[in-house]
């Protein structure tokens, strides 16, 4: 098992909107190479459906793989 965490930093509320996106299409893409991913955490921000941070738990085969695509940050 493995956990990444998807976080706003100390950007805007724009970067808190967001997090849940990214952690939305993380899951859907795991989903489809076989890995089994739940969110374990979420920091709320002060907007409606904003976050500051989520982390999310990936099991299964390949994983190693699919987090390395995942590793960066995603600027506006």
């Amino acid at each position: 098992m493995e956990i990444i965490q998807i976080t706003a930093g100390r950007g805007p509320t724009e970067c808190s909107w967001v997090v849940p996106l990214v952690c939305k299409k993380i899951i859907a893409e795991a989903k489809k190479y076989g890995i089994e991913a739940n969110i374990v955490y979420k920091k709320e921000d002060h907007e409606k459906k904003t976050f500051k941070s989520m982390l999310v738990s990936l099991s299964g085969d390949g994983i190693a793989a699919f987090i390395d695509s995942w590793v960066g940050t995603i600027q506006w």
